[in-house]
């Protein structure tokens, strides 16, 4: 992609998330009628009950979300702009096994650092002139962790894959390929500054996911992820970290129990310097990462 090309790439992006989020929409509430009933997407929101009972439903509407809102937005730019998708978004190689490894020592250590920014940006208050949309965020927030208590709630293995599907490989790879293959890549290009790319890339992944209580850590594992990408030069090592970051707390939940899990969450309290110091730790990692594929890069004919 050339760099005049960047403005009408991302508009096509914004414009294919927009048009999949309303066919979203219209798609639920046709399939809610035809499968539940009239009204059903209404009880779904208020109804806890009711959506304990039908959590299958919602099971079945979260991958057409992400395939219609994430997935096809750039593979169908990329064929508007005539790109090969494998070469333009960096996913015709395998990740090195050293990388993988790397990426999985970052992993580990950005554990506590994301829970300690969780944890501060649940203590956010808005000024009194937002008040509005404060409460209206809280309760957006309280309707989201409804939804997702009920859908993780898990009796047998079959729940366990299909979960892992639904939160975990899909969006790893629908969402990787739309913010670090496509948004990421963009900005870096037309500004031709990787920092720039790698932080509205972030930016774009967390406001888009309509959750200011969720801000920091999203932001945080946004740049990580932006970092993977932009030090490997290949998409798949972000869409493995993510698939692992979202896979392995839906699979603590199913063996520990979604309530014990939410315990544990409560009372894990990080202090600020362990905070610091898993930052730090983090920062290392990145550095010595950037290193080996420097390195890598320089020794290849």
């Amino acid at each position: 992609m050339q760099p005049h090309q960047g403005g009408f790439a991302i508009t096509l992006l914004l414009l294919f998330w927009f048009l999949g989020s309303i066919l979203f929409s219209s798609l639920q509430e046709q399939l809610a009628e035809m499968l539940i009933g009239s009204d059903a997407m209404d009880r779904l929101t208020k109804d806890a009950d009711f959506l304990r009972e039908h959590v299958w439903f919602m099971r079945l509407l979260q991958p057409f979300y992400t395939i219609l809102g994430f997935l096809l937005p750039p593979l169908i730019m990329a064929q508007m702009l005539k790109l090969n998708v494998g070469r333009h978004f960096r996913l015709r190689q395998a990740p090195r096994l050293p990388y993988l490894g790397m990426m999985l020592l970052i992993f580990i250590a950005s554990l506590p650092l994301i829970s300690y920014t969780a944890s501060l940006n649940q203590q956010l208050a808005l000024p009194d002139f937002l008040s509005g949309l404060e409460r209206a965020s809280k309760d957006m927030a309280e309707q989201l962790k409804l939804l997702t208590q009920a859908m993780l709630r898990m009796d047998s293995p079959i729940e366990l894959v299909i979960n892992l599907v639904v939160f975990a490989i899909l969006p790893g790879i629908a969402e990787e390929l739309y913010f670090r293959g496509g948004v990421q890549r963009i900005f870096h290009t037309v500004s031709r500054s990787a920092f720039l790319g790698i932080f509205l890339s972030a930016l774009f992944f967390t406001i888009i996911h309509f959750d200011i209580y969720g801000l920091l850590p999203r932001f945080l594992l946004g740049m990580m992820l932006g970092y993977l990408y932009h030090f490997s030069g290949n998409l798949w090592l972000p869409i493995i970290a993510h698939v692992l970051f979202n896979g392995s707390q839906v699979i603590a939940v199913y063996f520990t129990g979604l309530e014990n899990f939410e315990n544990a969450e409560e009372q894990a309290a990080i202090s600020i310097w362990v905070a610091l110091g898993s930052l730090l730790i983090v920062l290392t990692l990145f550095w010595w990462f950037y290193k080996s594929t420097r390195t890598q890069k320089t020794a290849s004919p």
